[in-house]
């Protein structure tokens, strides 16, 4: 537990010792929960700053309600915030206030997720499988990519939500040095188009309400 100095010190040693490093570039807070109760916890985060084990410090968070109870006290103890944005999801990114703070406290805004855990790569066929429920806004998505002649990765990286920070990290998952190669070229495509709009079901777009 991060409230657990001990196991906190053991966890980051390991962490090294795995990595083969002296220190890590970030350090992030996983259980954005603890911060509603008590961002106090953030303090042995910030010793291992300190410390010279880390350069940065930070939470990884599902929604701005993670942080808005305790926002500037959090703002103030932290370097970067971590958040997941994409077509469907961009709540985050649209809260002002949030956005305003953190840009003020120069936090560096890291973006996740910017494929929805995959499912807006997936085909119409098995998106709509998976997800019953949602017919109606994945076939909007797939509309949206063929009507802009856009692949579905290319859709993807042209909808993330833009962060205010100049060096926020867009963080993905790839299975192969072929994804990573169709990645990069999607990333560096000329095509343009307006941003895919939606009202998404919270539902649809928090995987861990998923089943």
């Amino acid at each position: 537990e991060l409230t657990d100095k001990n196991n906190l010190n053991k966890s980051m040693d390991a962490s090294l010792n795995d990595l083969g490093v002296d220190k890590l570039d970030t350090a992030l807070l996983h259980n954005p929960e603890i911060l509603k109760i008590d961002i106090s916890a953030l303090d042995e985060l910030v010793a291992l700053k300190e410390n010279g084990l880390c350069d940065k410090v930070g939470v990884s968070i599902y929604s701005a309600k993670d942080i808005e109870k305790n926002l500037h006290d959090i703002a103030s103890k932290i370097d970067v915030i971590q958040i997941s944005g994409n077509a469907f999801d961009k709540r985050f990114f649209d809260n002002q206030l949030i956005m305003d703070t953190l840009h003020a406290n120069n936090i560096r805004i890291d973006i996740r997720s910017i494929f929805l855990q995959g499912l807006l790569l997936q085909s119409l066929d098995v998106s709509t499988s998976l997800f019953p429920l949602f017919n109606k806004e994945l076939t909007e998505w797939h509309f949206y990519c063929k009507e802009n002649n856009l692949s579905n990765l290319e859709a993807c990286i042209l909808n993330i939500p833009k962060a205010k920070s100049e060096d926020n990290l867009i963080i993905f998952g790839c299975r192969s040095l072929q994804e990573i190669k169709q990645t990069y070229s999607a990333i560096n495509s000329k095509k343009l188009a307006n941003k895919f709009k939606i009202d998404a079901d919270i539902n649809l777009i928090d995987p861990r309400l998923w089943k």
